[in-house]
């Protein structure tokens, strides 16, 4: 049993058996790695809007082994882009890249924008074309 797992056993007993609060300091030694830390930590934006932009030009079999801490990759795309058509969705401009990096144990992150600056409809155009207001 390792010495952390045994200290947090014997806080647990002890705050259970007392009711008391318990502040424990854990001072682990530097090993020089990267913390991977879930939720938390570096980020890649493989598709930060524009596809064609950031990691959305590396190999598919680049799974950024060499990117150390690096815990969650991040898909953010206009609407417009995974809805072309009502009810016509392309899952694969998130699904296929999410699977590299799900493979290797990684998070992903998803976001689907209805405005963008760089993009005339980022909410489908075909939403306007069925009587939605907006600018």
């Amino acid at each position: 049993m390792t010495l952390l797992k045994r200290v947090w056993m014997a806080v647990f007993a002890l705050g259970v058996n007392s009711g008391a609060e318990i502040t424990v300091t854990v001072q682990p030694k530097d090993t020089g790695a990267a913390l991977v830390n879930p939720d938390m930590g570096w980020t890649m934006h493989f598709y930060s809007n524009v596809p064609e932009n950031y990691g959305s030009r590396l190999e598919p079999s680049d799974t950024l082994d060499d990117f150390p801490g690096l815990s969650t990759v991040y898909l953010r795309v206009p609407w417009a882009f995974l809805e072309p058509e009502e009810g016509s969705f392309n899952w694969a401009l998130f699904d296929t890249p999410a699977q590299r990096w799900i493979a290797k144990g990684k998070r992903v992150a998803f976001r689907v924008t209805c405005s963008e600056s760089w993009l005339r409809f980022a909410t489908p155009e075909w939403v306007r074309q069925a009587g939605a207001k907006g600018t």
